[in-house]
């Protein structure tokens, strides 16, 4: 019995250190944007990622957020995926769009660009780093 009590013991006491630096971490860092709009094209290894991290660390930080997707013609399980998170997070918009309408501006509906992060997905440095400036 002595040895369940000192279980729960380090476990709180863990979870308590845990939480603080946790909230420590989150006074230096400061989201962009509640906005992320993301643009995809044969992404099914990275999709899933980039919107559940984007949304823990909105999550983390209190904040509401929205995500648009924006696919620009994928052949693989992206759009798929992208269905299934909209069942999870309802916040997500999906919209498949031709490449080459990209550039109009009523592309991105009703998305002021200076409280949003775009992240072409379609440029492959976002597989290899951290998104969302999470440096520290």
């Amino acid at each position: 019995m002595e040895w369940v009590l000192w279980g729960l013991v380090l476990y709180g006491s863990l979870w308590f250190l845990l939480k603080g630096y946790a909230r420590s971490m989150l006074l230096r860092y400061e989201p962009a944007a509640s906005h992320l709009v993301v643009v995809t094209r044969n992404n099914q290894s990275s999709i899933e990622w980039v919107i559940r991290s984007f949304f823990f660390w909105s999550w983390l930080s209190g904040r509401t957020c929205q995500v648009s997707c924006l696919d620009t013609g994928s052949s693989d399980d992206t759009l798929v995926i992208l269905r299934r998170l909209k069942h999870r997070y309802p916040w997500i918009r999906i919209r498949s769009v031709p490449e080459h309408q990209l550039a109009e501006p009523t592309t991105i509906e009703e998305v002021e660009l200076e409280q949003a992060i775009v992240m072409d997905l379609r440029n492959r440095q976002y597989a290899w780093d951290l998104p969302f400036d999470l440096h520290g």
